[in-house]
């Protein structure tokens, strides 16, 4: 019966070869940003500052771990000072 033969060819090279997806590669350190405000002082961004409306958003480290645990920052847009941050 060719069916049963099929069936088998393919549990085998299931079993024999597994599917395993293409894993990406890690990043060694995350990409960290200065968001620097209007006052002169600068804060730490883990990644990319996103703009919503007249807001900006990102994740700041709180701690200096490689996966520091974050805190969301919600500031408005007039308080960073853009010529700076970018």
């Amino acid at each position: 019966m060719p069916s049963r033969t099929l069936a088998a060819v393919m549990v085998a090279a299931a079993v024999a070869f597994p599917f395993r997806a293409a894993a990406a590669p890690a990043p060694d350190e995350a990409t960290l940003l200065r968001v620097f405000l209007t006052d002169g002082t600068s804060l730490i961004s883990y990644g990319e500052p996103a703009r919503v409306n007249d807001r900006v958003i990102f994740s700041m480290p709180t701690a200096a771990t490689p996966h520091p645990p974050l805190h969301l920052v919600n500031l408005p847009l007039a308080r960073v000072d853009w010529g700076r941050t970018s």
